[in-house]
């Protein structure tokens, strides 16, 4: 899974990978392997199978 950034100056964009389970996982800068964001990541919704809604977890 790949995730894209901006800076603060919105001039350069980062490339990111997500590394690990999403109980435990880090971002990893792609240019830069030393720099590393370890986060945790909590679903809120789901899209419905067979509507295609969003619908939030309880």
């Amino acid at each position: 899974m790949e995730f894209v950034f901006t800076s603060h100056s919105f001039e350069v964009w980062e490339s990111w990978m997500l590394e690990g389970s999403l109980d435990e996982c880090r971002l990893v800068n792609c240019r830069n392997s030393l720099a590393v964001l370890d986060v945790s990541i909590e679903i809120l919704a789901i899209v419905g199978e067979d509507d295609g809604v969003t619908r939030w977890l309880e």
